[in-house]
């Protein structure tokens, strides 16, 4: 999936602490601990507004819950 869309867009795929070829981390694996990486790394990259995507397991997400006060959707695509 990453390959199309990196076509037309750019792609970061994100590999979190603990999965995958990461190492494990000594601090607790919340929610919260990693919202808070991939926001460190937006902000790393200057990256205001991404779009997201799942891949994995997408067909079990019904919707997508955003749970800020302050936010606004531009749209779909």
């Amino acid at each position: 999936m990453v390959q199309p869309l990196a076509k037309t867009r750019e792609v970061i795929a994100v590999e979190m602490q603990g999965h995958g070829h990461t190492a494990d981390t000594d601090r607790p694996m919340t929610f919260r601990t990693m919202g808070d990486d991939i926001a460190a790394l937006l902000d790393y990259l200057k990256i205001r507004k991404p779009t997201w995507s799942a891949i994995r397991s997408a067909a079990r997400v019904r919707s997508v819950r955003r749970s800020s006060i302050r936010t606004r959707c531009d749209g779909w695509w």
